[in-house]
Protein backbone atom coordinates (compact mmCIF):
# COMPACT_ATOMS: atom_id res chain seq x y z
CA UNK A 1 0.00 0.00 0.00
CA UNK A 2 2.69 2.52 1.05
CA UNK A 3 4.61 1.47 -2.42
CA UNK A 4 1.35 2.33 -4.06
CA UNK A 5 0.71 5.43 -2.60
CA UNK A 6 4.88 6.84 -3.80
CA UNK A 7 4.19 5.69 -6.88
CA UNK A 8 0.47 7.94 -7.13
CA UNK A 9 2.52 10.72 -5.56
CA UNK A 10 5.13 10.67 -8.56
CA UNK A 11 2.41 10.50 -10.99
CA UNK A 12 0.10 12.72 -9.81
CA UNK A 13 3.65 15.34 -9.59
CA UNK A 14 3.91 14.60 -13.46
CA UNK A 15 0.82 15.03 -13.96
CA UNK A 16 0.41 18.30 -12.37
CA UNK A 17 4.46 19.62 -13.76
CA UNK A 18 3.57 18.29 -17.47
CA UNK A 19 -0.58 20.63 -17.05
CA UNK A 20 1.65 23.65 -15.71
CA UNK A 21 4.08 23.61 -18.76
CA UNK A 22 1.25 23.03 -21.03
CA UNK A 23 -0.41 26.33 -19.69
CA UNK A 24 2.76 27.93 -20.09
CA UNK A 25 3.31 27.31 -23.31
CA UNK A 26 -0.26 27.98 -24.03
CA UNK A 27 0.43 31.29 -22.64
CA UNK A 28 3.47 31.95 -24.84
CA UNK A 29 1.95 31.03 -27.73
CA UNK A 30 -1.26 33.79 -26.69
CA UNK A 31 1.31 35.35 -25.96
CA UNK A 32 3.27 35.97 -29.27
CA UNK A 33 -0.06 35.62 -31.42
CA UNK A 34 -1.62 38.19 -29.72
CA UNK A 35 -1.10 42.03 -28.85
CA UNK A 36 -3.35 42.56 -25.67
CA UNK A 37 -0.35 41.18 -23.63
CA UNK A 38 1.55 44.13 -24.47
CA UNK A 39 -1.34 45.79 -22.97
CA UNK A 40 -1.28 43.63 -19.97
CA UNK A 41 2.89 43.84 -19.27
CA UNK A 42 2.45 48.07 -19.93
CA UNK A 43 -0.65 48.41 -17.47
CA UNK A 44 1.10 46.13 -15.10
CA UNK A 45 4.66 47.84 -15.52
CA UNK A 46 2.81 51.38 -15.73
CA UNK A 47 0.64 50.72 -12.84
CA UNK A 48 3.67 49.61 -10.45
CA UNK A 49 5.46 52.65 -11.31
CA UNK A 50 3.22 54.60 -9.89
CA UNK A 51 2.19 52.99 -7.34
CA UNK A 52 5.99 52.83 -6.06
CA UNK A 53 6.93 56.54 -7.23
CA UNK A 54 4.28 59.07 -7.04
CA UNK A 55 2.03 57.35 -4.38
CA UNK A 56 5.14 55.85 -2.05
CA UNK A 57 3.30 52.41 -1.50
CA UNK A 58 5.53 49.53 -1.21
CA UNK A 59 6.32 47.63 -3.97
CA UNK A 60 4.78 44.53 -2.92
CA UNK A 61 1.18 45.87 -1.95
CA UNK A 62 1.22 47.43 -5.66
CA UNK A 63 2.09 43.93 -7.14
CA UNK A 64 -0.79 42.32 -4.75
CA UNK A 65 -3.30 44.59 -4.38
CA UNK A 66 -3.19 46.41 -7.56
CA UNK A 67 -1.94 44.21 -10.36
CA UNK A 68 -2.03 40.12 -8.79
CA UNK A 69 -5.52 38.98 -10.07
CA UNK A 70 -5.58 36.54 -12.50
CA UNK A 71 -3.93 37.08 -15.59
CA UNK A 72 -1.93 39.50 -13.99
CA UNK A 73 -0.43 37.51 -11.56
CA UNK A 74 1.42 35.50 -14.43
CA UNK A 75 3.44 38.84 -15.43
CA UNK A 76 6.79 39.45 -13.86
CA UNK A 77 8.08 42.50 -12.84
CA UNK A 78 11.14 43.94 -11.68
CA UNK A 79 11.20 47.32 -9.72
CA UNK A 80 14.62 49.09 -9.91
CA UNK A 81 14.88 51.43 -7.59
CA UNK A 82 18.18 53.20 -8.83
CA UNK A 83 17.00 54.25 -12.20
CA UNK A 84 13.36 54.31 -10.67
CA UNK A 85 11.77 52.09 -13.64
CA UNK A 86 9.75 49.07 -13.69
CA UNK A 87 9.84 46.43 -16.25
CA UNK A 88 7.07 43.91 -17.32
CA UNK A 89 6.99 40.87 -18.85
CA UNK A 90 5.28 37.72 -19.56
CA UNK A 91 7.57 34.51 -19.90
CA UNK A 92 10.07 36.62 -20.87
CA UNK A 93 7.94 38.56 -23.91
CA UNK A 94 5.75 41.07 -24.07
CA UNK A 95 8.44 43.28 -22.22
CA UNK A 96 7.01 47.06 -21.10
CA UNK A 97 8.88 49.46 -19.22
CA UNK A 98 7.88 52.66 -17.42
CA UNK A 99 9.66 55.22 -15.50
CA UNK A 100 9.44 58.05 -13.39
CA UNK A 101 10.28 61.30 -13.79
CA UNK A 102 10.00 64.12 -11.17
CA UNK A 103 7.14 66.29 -12.08
CA UNK A 104 6.14 64.07 -14.61
CA UNK A 105 5.24 60.86 -13.15
CA UNK A 106 5.53 57.52 -14.81
CA UNK A 107 5.53 56.82 -18.11
CA UNK A 108 5.88 53.72 -20.62
CA UNK A 109 8.93 53.74 -22.80
CA UNK A 110 10.27 51.12 -25.41
CA UNK A 111 14.12 51.15 -26.73
CA UNK A 112 14.37 53.90 -28.91
CA UNK A 113 12.70 56.83 -26.81
CA UNK A 114 14.10 55.62 -23.43
CA UNK A 115 17.18 57.94 -22.95
CA UNK A 116 15.20 60.37 -24.30
CA UNK A 117 12.36 60.03 -21.92
CA UNK A 118 14.61 59.64 -18.72
CA UNK A 119 15.69 63.10 -18.91
CA UNK A 120 12.71 64.72 -18.88
CA UNK A 121 11.90 66.49 -15.51
CA UNK A 122 9.32 69.36 -14.82
CA UNK A 123 10.27 71.51 -11.61
CA UNK A 124 7.05 73.77 -10.76
CA UNK A 125 7.15 75.59 -7.14
CA UNK A 126 4.33 74.55 -5.15
CA UNK A 127 2.37 76.55 -2.31
CA UNK A 128 5.13 77.43 0.06
CA UNK A 129 2.81 77.23 3.36
CA UNK A 130 2.17 74.10 4.97
CA UNK A 131 -0.96 72.82 4.55
CA UNK A 132 -1.27 71.97 8.36
CA UNK A 133 -1.29 75.38 9.06
CA UNK A 134 -4.05 76.93 6.98
CA UNK A 135 -7.65 75.91 7.60
CA UNK A 136 -9.55 73.40 5.15
CA UNK A 137 -10.31 73.66 2.19
CA UNK A 138 -6.99 75.28 1.47
CA UNK A 139 -5.17 73.51 3.90
CA UNK A 140 -5.87 70.99 6.08
CA UNK A 141 -6.65 72.22 9.85
CA UNK A 142 -9.93 71.44 10.31
CA UNK A 143 -12.98 73.17 12.32
CA UNK A 144 -14.07 71.98 16.11
CA UNK A 145 -17.67 72.35 15.50
CA UNK A 146 -19.79 70.23 13.59
CA UNK A 147 -22.95 71.68 11.43
CA UNK A 148 -25.91 71.90 13.63
CA UNK A 149 -28.58 68.98 13.05
CA UNK A 150 -26.00 66.28 12.28
CA UNK A 151 -26.62 62.69 12.74
CA UNK A 152 -22.54 62.31 13.65
CA UNK A 153 -22.68 59.08 15.17
CA UNK A 154 -25.18 56.97 11.94
CA UNK A 155 -22.75 59.18 9.62
CA UNK A 156 -20.01 57.08 11.47
CA UNK A 157 -21.37 53.52 10.80
CA UNK A 158 -21.98 54.21 7.29
CA UNK A 159 -18.66 55.38 6.76
CA UNK A 160 -16.99 52.37 8.73
CA UNK A 161 -20.12 49.78 6.86
CA UNK A 162 -19.16 51.33 3.49
CA UNK A 163 -15.23 50.55 4.25
CA UNK A 164 -16.04 46.77 4.89
CA UNK A 165 -17.13 46.67 1.37
CA UNK A 166 -13.99 44.73 -0.88
CA UNK A 167 -11.73 47.04 -2.84
CA UNK A 168 -12.31 50.01 -1.31
CA UNK A 169 -9.77 52.39 -0.62
CA UNK A 170 -10.90 56.16 1.09
CA UNK A 171 -14.40 57.70 1.96
CA UNK A 172 -14.56 61.48 2.41
CA UNK A 173 -17.82 63.20 2.95
CA UNK A 174 -17.74 67.28 2.71
CA UNK A 175 -21.21 69.11 3.63
CA UNK A 176 -20.97 72.76 3.35
CA UNK A 177 -17.74 73.25 2.73
CA UNK A 178 -17.03 70.67 5.99
CA UNK A 179 -14.78 67.72 5.50
CA UNK A 180 -17.56 65.69 7.98
CA UNK A 181 -15.90 62.16 7.96
CA UNK A 182 -13.42 60.57 6.24
CA UNK A 183 -11.89 56.58 6.26
CA UNK A 184 -9.08 54.98 4.80
CA UNK A 185 -8.33 51.08 4.10
CA UNK A 186 -5.06 49.80 5.54
CA UNK A 187 -1.94 51.02 3.68
CA UNK A 188 -3.83 54.37 3.00
CA UNK A 189 -3.64 57.46 4.29
CA UNK A 190 -5.04 61.36 3.64
CA UNK A 191 -1.48 61.70 2.12
CA UNK A 192 -1.61 58.68 -0.15
CA UNK A 193 -2.19 59.89 -3.96
CA UNK A 194 -4.60 57.47 -5.62
CA UNK A 195 -5.10 56.97 -9.04
CA UNK A 196 -8.18 58.63 -10.61
CA UNK A 197 -8.09 57.52 -14.05
CA UNK A 198 -10.94 58.81 -15.91
CA UNK A 199 -11.50 61.24 -13.22
CA UNK A 200 -8.61 63.44 -15.00
CA UNK A 201 -10.60 64.30 -18.02
CA UNK A 202 -12.88 66.37 -15.63
CA UNK A 203 -9.45 68.25 -14.59
CA UNK A 204 -9.18 68.42 -18.55
CA UNK A 205 -12.92 70.20 -18.31
CA UNK A 206 -11.39 72.63 -15.69
CA UNK A 207 -8.12 73.60 -18.26
CA UNK A 208 -9.96 73.96 -20.85
CA UNK A 209 -12.49 76.05 -19.08
CA UNK A 210 -9.57 78.18 -17.65
CA UNK A 211 -7.98 78.83 -21.67
CA UNK A 212 -11.47 79.81 -23.00
CA UNK A 213 -12.07 82.27 -20.08
CA UNK A 214 -8.02 83.80 -20.83
CA UNK A 215 -9.57 84.21 -24.46
CA UNK A 216 -6.55 81.56 -25.69
CA UNK A 217 -9.82 79.35 -27.34
CA UNK A 218 -12.92 79.44 -28.05
CA UNK A 219 -15.50 76.85 -26.99
CA UNK A 220 -17.75 76.41 -30.51
CA UNK A 221 -14.95 77.85 -33.16
CA UNK A 222 -13.58 74.93 -35.13
CA UNK A 223 -10.88 73.62 -32.79
CA UNK A 224 -7.13 74.65 -33.44
CA UNK A 225 -6.06 71.62 -35.00
CA UNK A 226 -4.09 71.83 -38.07
CA UNK A 227 -4.22 68.39 -38.97
CA UNK A 228 -8.01 68.85 -39.47
CA UNK A 229 -7.92 71.81 -42.03
CA UNK A 230 -7.87 70.11 -44.88
CA UNK A 231 -10.90 67.42 -44.71
CA UNK A 232 -14.39 67.26 -43.12
CA UNK A 233 -12.69 67.05 -39.63
CA UNK A 234 -12.06 70.94 -39.49
CA UNK A 235 -16.17 71.38 -38.59
CA UNK A 236 -15.17 69.23 -35.09
CA UNK A 237 -15.35 72.30 -31.73
CA UNK A 238 -13.89 72.18 -28.78
CA UNK A 239 -17.79 71.72 -27.51
CA UNK A 240 -17.77 68.67 -29.66
CA UNK A 241 -14.59 67.30 -28.18
CA UNK A 242 -15.63 67.59 -24.14
CA UNK A 243 -19.03 66.41 -25.03
CA UNK A 244 -17.95 62.85 -26.92
CA UNK A 245 -19.64 64.01 -29.93
CA UNK A 246 -16.96 64.74 -32.59
CA UNK A 247 -17.60 61.79 -34.53
CA UNK A 248 -14.21 60.81 -34.76
CA UNK A 249 -13.47 56.93 -35.66
CA UNK A 250 -12.50 55.00 -32.31
CA UNK A 251 -13.04 52.28 -30.38
CA UNK A 252 -12.64 52.26 -26.88
CA UNK A 253 -11.79 48.50 -26.11
CA UNK A 254 -9.28 47.65 -23.56
CA UNK A 255 -9.56 44.00 -23.97
CA UNK A 256 -8.08 44.13 -27.24
CA UNK A 257 -5.55 45.65 -29.67
CA UNK A 258 -8.19 48.72 -29.99
CA UNK A 259 -7.75 52.85 -30.18
CA UNK A 260 -7.50 53.09 -26.19
CA UNK A 261 -5.35 50.15 -25.71
CA UNK A 262 -2.56 51.14 -28.36
CA UNK A 263 -3.13 54.92 -27.20
CA UNK A 264 -2.69 54.20 -23.63
CA UNK A 265 -0.02 51.47 -23.34
CA UNK A 266 1.47 51.25 -27.23
CA UNK A 267 2.19 54.70 -28.36
CA UNK A 268 4.34 56.93 -26.65
CA UNK A 269 2.46 60.09 -28.48
CA UNK A 270 -1.15 59.78 -27.32
CA UNK A 271 -2.78 63.15 -28.76
CA UNK A 272 -1.22 62.89 -31.98
CA UNK A 273 -2.82 59.31 -32.58
CA UNK A 274 -5.99 59.99 -31.23
CA UNK A 275 -5.85 63.16 -33.92
CA UNK A 276 -4.59 61.16 -36.40
CA UNK A 277 -7.96 59.10 -36.65
CA UNK A 278 -10.80 59.78 -39.20
CA UNK A 279 -14.14 61.34 -39.02
CA UNK A 280 -16.55 58.11 -39.18
CA UNK A 281 -20.38 60.64 -38.27
CA UNK A 282 -21.11 64.38 -38.78
CA UNK A 283 -20.06 66.09 -35.72
CA UNK A 284 -22.59 66.40 -32.95
CA UNK A 285 -24.47 63.59 -34.37
CA UNK A 286 -23.23 60.29 -32.30
CA UNK A 287 -22.11 60.45 -28.73
CA UNK A 288 -19.55 58.38 -28.12
CA UNK A 289 -17.33 57.87 -24.86
CA UNK A 290 -13.75 58.10 -26.34
CA UNK A 291 -10.62 58.59 -24.36
CA UNK A 292 -9.15 59.99 -27.51
CA UNK A 293 -10.71 63.09 -27.33
CA UNK A 294 -9.62 64.08 -23.95
CA UNK A 295 -6.04 63.49 -25.33
CA UNK A 296 -7.06 65.58 -28.35
CA UNK A 297 -8.07 68.33 -25.80
CA UNK A 298 -4.76 67.59 -24.16
CA UNK A 299 -2.81 68.55 -26.84
CA UNK A 300 -4.69 71.34 -27.83
CA UNK A 301 -3.82 72.95 -24.45
CA UNK A 302 -0.31 71.69 -24.73
CA UNK A 303 0.02 74.11 -28.22
CA UNK A 304 -1.26 77.16 -26.47
CA UNK A 305 1.98 77.51 -25.19
CA UNK A 306 5.72 78.44 -26.43
CA UNK A 307 7.50 76.06 -25.15
CA UNK A 308 6.79 72.58 -23.58
CA UNK A 309 7.65 73.53 -20.18
CA UNK A 310 5.42 76.19 -20.10
CA UNK A 311 2.52 73.73 -20.81
CA UNK A 312 3.20 71.44 -18.81
CA UNK A 313 3.66 73.86 -15.54
CA UNK A 314 0.07 75.58 -16.39
CA UNK A 315 -2.16 72.98 -14.59
CA UNK A 316 -0.48 73.21 -11.67
CA UNK A 317 -0.14 77.15 -11.86
CA UNK A 318 -3.50 77.98 -13.14
CA UNK A 319 -5.41 74.82 -10.71
CA UNK A 320 -4.26 73.01 -8.52
CA UNK A 321 -2.13 75.23 -6.51
CA UNK A 322 -4.99 77.74 -6.65
CA UNK A 323 -7.00 75.19 -4.63
CA UNK A 324 -4.51 73.68 -2.86
CA UNK A 325 -4.17 70.72 -4.71
CA UNK A 326 -0.57 69.61 -3.63
CA UNK A 327 -0.26 66.25 -4.48
CA UNK A 328 -2.01 66.14 -7.76
CA UNK A 329 0.42 64.46 -10.45
CA UNK A 330 -0.72 64.05 -13.76
CA UNK A 331 1.59 61.75 -15.75
CA UNK A 332 2.69 62.38 -19.63
CA UNK A 333 3.20 60.16 -22.09
CA UNK A 334 6.96 59.58 -24.41
CA UNK A 335 6.20 63.30 -25.98
CA UNK A 336 5.84 65.33 -22.78
CA UNK A 337 2.09 65.66 -23.17
CA UNK A 338 0.04 64.81 -20.14
CA UNK A 339 -2.49 61.89 -20.63
CA UNK A 340 -5.40 63.52 -20.13
CA UNK A 341 -7.78 61.05 -19.96
CA UNK A 342 -6.55 58.59 -17.48
CA UNK A 343 -3.47 58.95 -16.13
CA UNK A 344 -3.18 61.53 -12.81
CA UNK A 345 -3.05 60.96 -9.05
CA UNK A 346 -4.04 63.29 -6.19
CA UNK A 347 -5.04 62.32 -2.49
CA UNK A 348 -8.81 61.92 -2.15
CA UNK A 349 -8.81 65.45 0.34
CA UNK A 350 -7.59 66.79 -3.33
CA UNK A 351 -9.53 64.91 -5.68
CA UNK A 352 -12.44 66.87 -3.01
CA UNK A 353 -11.19 69.98 -3.43
CA UNK A 354 -11.50 69.61 -7.17
CA UNK A 355 -15.04 68.77 -6.16
CA UNK A 356 -15.56 71.86 -4.04
CA UNK A 357 -14.54 74.15 -7.35
CA UNK A 358 -17.36 72.76 -9.07
CA UNK A 359 -19.72 73.10 -6.07
CA UNK A 360 -19.14 76.50 -6.04
CA UNK A 361 -19.92 77.21 -10.10
CA UNK A 362 -15.97 77.73 -10.49
CA UNK A 363 -15.30 80.07 -7.86
CA UNK A 364 -12.48 79.30 -5.00
CA UNK A 365 -12.29 81.54 -1.99
CA UNK A 366 -13.98 84.68 -3.63
CA UNK A 367 -11.94 84.07 -6.12
CA UNK A 368 -13.35 83.10 -10.31
CA UNK A 369 -11.04 80.31 -11.87
CA UNK A 370 -13.85 79.48 -14.33
CA UNK A 371 -15.62 81.31 -16.51
CA UNK A 372 -19.00 82.72 -15.32
CA UNK A 373 -21.51 79.76 -16.71
CA UNK A 374 -18.88 76.98 -17.65
CA UNK A 375 -19.83 74.88 -14.91
CA UNK A 376 -23.87 75.10 -15.86
CA UNK A 377 -21.88 74.69 -19.81
CA UNK A 378 -20.24 71.31 -18.10
CA UNK A 379 -23.40 69.92 -16.53
CA UNK A 380 -26.38 70.26 -19.39
CA UNK A 381 -26.17 66.99 -21.70
CA UNK A 382 -24.65 66.28 -24.57
CA UNK A 383 -27.33 66.09 -27.36
CA UNK A 384 -27.37 61.79 -28.23
CA UNK A 385 -25.98 61.06 -24.85
CA UNK A 386 -29.83 60.54 -22.94
CA UNK A 387 -29.04 62.80 -20.20
CA UNK A 388 -25.67 60.84 -19.21
CA UNK A 389 -23.11 62.39 -19.94
CA UNK A 390 -21.92 66.58 -20.02
CA UNK A 391 -19.12 68.26 -20.63
CA UNK A 392 -16.74 65.58 -19.80
CA UNK A 393 -18.60 64.87 -16.49
CA UNK A 394 -21.16 61.99 -16.32
CA UNK A 395 -24.49 63.20 -15.09
CA UNK A 396 -27.74 62.02 -13.18
CA UNK A 397 -30.58 63.73 -14.81
CA UNK A 398 -32.07 60.45 -15.78
CA UNK A 399 -30.95 58.97 -12.57
CA UNK A 400 -29.63 56.29 -14.77
CA UNK A 401 -26.17 56.86 -12.20
CA UNK A 402 -27.82 57.25 -8.47
CA UNK A 403 -31.13 56.27 -9.10
CA UNK A 404 -31.46 57.23 -5.53
CA UNK A 405 -29.86 60.25 -5.52
CA UNK A 406 -30.99 64.26 -6.58
CA UNK A 407 -31.22 64.21 -9.72
CA UNK A 408 -28.84 67.39 -10.09
CA UNK A 409 -26.17 65.60 -9.10
CA UNK A 410 -22.70 64.95 -11.32
CA UNK A 411 -19.75 62.98 -11.18
CA UNK A 412 -15.75 62.50 -12.26
CA UNK A 413 -15.78 58.65 -12.88
CA UNK A 414 -12.90 56.65 -13.10
CA UNK A 415 -11.73 52.89 -13.93
CA UNK A 416 -11.82 50.79 -11.14
CA UNK A 417 -14.26 52.72 -8.78
CA UNK A 418 -12.98 56.29 -8.49
CA UNK A 419 -15.45 58.56 -7.94
CA UNK A 420 -16.09 62.36 -6.99
CA UNK A 421 -19.91 63.18 -6.49
CA UNK A 422 -20.92 66.87 -6.36
CA UNK A 423 -24.76 67.28 -5.53
CA UNK A 424 -25.26 71.07 -6.01
CA UNK A 425 -28.62 70.92 -4.25
CA UNK A 426 -27.53 69.34 -0.80
CA UNK A 427 -24.19 71.28 -0.79
CA UNK A 428 -22.40 67.95 -0.82
CA UNK A 429 -19.09 66.12 -2.37
CA UNK A 430 -18.66 62.31 -2.12
CA UNK A 431 -15.63 61.23 -2.85
CA UNK A 432 -14.81 57.49 -3.49
CA UNK A 433 -11.82 55.10 -3.99
CA UNK A 434 -11.30 51.97 -4.51
CA UNK A 435 -10.14 49.05 -6.68
CA UNK A 436 -13.54 47.42 -7.45
CA UNK A 437 -13.60 44.33 -9.80
CA UNK A 438 -15.44 43.04 -7.15
CA UNK A 439 -19.17 42.09 -8.11
CA UNK A 440 -20.06 42.82 -3.91
CA UNK A 441 -18.07 45.95 -3.94
CA UNK A 442 -19.48 48.77 -2.44
CA UNK A 443 -23.54 49.68 -3.88
CA UNK A 444 -22.22 53.63 -4.51
CA UNK A 445 -25.95 54.66 -4.86
CA UNK A 446 -26.72 52.81 -1.83
CA UNK A 447 -24.10 54.66 0.20
CA UNK A 448 -24.93 58.25 -1.06
CA UNK A 449 -28.75 57.95 -0.72
CA UNK A 450 -27.68 56.75 3.39
CA UNK A 451 -25.24 59.90 3.41
CA UNK A 452 -27.66 62.33 2.31
CA UNK A 453 -30.25 61.32 4.73
CA UNK A 454 -28.13 61.71 8.06
CA UNK A 455 -27.12 65.50 7.28
CA UNK A 456 -28.74 68.18 8.01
Amino acid sequence: MAVFQIRWTKIRRRLLLGAGLLLLAVLALVCYAFPPFYILTGYTAKEICSCVFVAGRSEASAKSEDTGMFPGNYIHSVVDYHQKRVSSSLLGRARQTAIYRPGLGCTLVNAHNRKAVSRQALYVPVLPRRPDTLPWPMGNCMPDTLPAGLDLPRLQALMDTAMCSPGTRALLVVYNDQLLAERYAPGFTPQTPIMGWSMHKSVVNALIGILVGQGKLQLHAPAPVQEWQADERRHISLHHLLQMSSGLQWSENYFADSDVSRMLFRSGDAGRLAISRPARYPPDSVWAYASGTTNILSEIIERQFGSQEEALAFPRLALFNKIGMRSMQPEADASGTYVGSSFALATPRDWARFGLLYLHDGVWMGQRLLPEGWVAYSRRPARKSQGRYGAHFWLNQGGQALPHCPRDAFMCDGFNGQHVIIIPSRQVVIVKMGLNPFPNGLDLDEFVKNVLEVLP
